[in-house]
């Protein structure tokens, strides 16, 4: 990480004389002091700024080895994060999977017990197209001196709820 001094805009080098402001702001002690004896105020904010209250920074760096293991210190946990994440995702995904397979399950029993009921419902409309050919003829009336119609039928016609004309 580099830090610039927004007075001068240059990167703070570890042996620069560095200070910050009471409220926080840090600068090149050489480029704030003039700002100071100008203006009494913080270069960035413009809050209340005296010498007397000016804290001075010790900036210490890393080496380039110690830099190097934090960073791939780093790199490694981020990519933790991101196998974590995707590992997260894969087992929602596998539950979403396994939910969807119920599904279809579901919808193929019931679509087997719809072509069923089709099946019965055709089967019911041929039954009643039957009954009702009979009803035709039961409630036509008997010729005279014809055979009287067999009392099953009649009995049929009743237990339907059909009646006969002819009785």
């Amino acid at each position: 990480m580099n830090l610039v001094c927004s007075i001068c805009s240059e990167i703070y080098e570890p042996h620069d004389d560095v200070n910050i402001t009471a409220c926080g702001h840090m600068f090149h002690r050489a480029c704030l002091l003039p700002w100071i004896e100008r203006s009494a105020t913080c270069p960035h904010c413009r809050s209340s700024c005296t010498e007397a209250r000016l804290t001075k920074v010790y900036l210490n760096t890393a080496t380039d080895q110690t830099a190097s293991c934090t960073t791939d210190r780093t790199r490694e946990h981020i990519l933790q994060q991101q196998i974590d994440e995707l590992k997260i995702k894969t087992h929602e995904q596998q539950n979403s999977l396994k939910h969807l397979e119920k599904t279809v399950l579901d919808i193929s029993a019931i679509q087997h017990q719809n072509n069923m009921m089709r099946d019965d419902l055709k089967k019911l409309k041929e039954d009643l197209e039957r009954v009702r050919g009979r009803r035709c003829i039961l409630q036509t009336p008997q010729k005279p001196g014809a055979k009287p119609r067999p009392p099953c039928t009649h009995e049929i016609c009743r237990n339907l709820n059909l009646g006969t004309n002819a009785a």
